[in-house]
């Protein structure tokens, strides 16, 4: 999932600090991932809280927001909640 707002300047200069230590050379993803020279891999030990509007059909996440690093969650404990439909 690319996560391009809801950024402050302060909040991205701690994350980059926080990733920089949990790189790595491959994925860390259980599915097969397409690998790019672009992509920098790490270690899946942060938890961050996304908003969205809406999961399509296809698994993407559309128009998501960035809320914050959740410190209360084992990223072993985080799945997708799934909404009800409204009738």
């Amino acid at each position: 999932m690319i996560v391009r707002t809801g950024f402050t300047e302060r909040s991205l200069k701690e994350i980059y600090q926080k990733l920089k230590g949990l790189e790595r050379k491959t994925s860390p993803l259980v599915v097969p991932i397409k690998d790019s020279a672009d992509v920098t891999w790490v270690n899946p030990v942060l938890v961050c809280n996304i908003k969205f509007t809406e999961i399509t059909e296809d698994g993407s996440v559309r128009h998501p927001v960035f809320q914050g690093l959740r410190i209360d969650r084992n990223p072993q404990e985080v799945v997708l909640e799934k909404k009800s439909k409204k009738s």
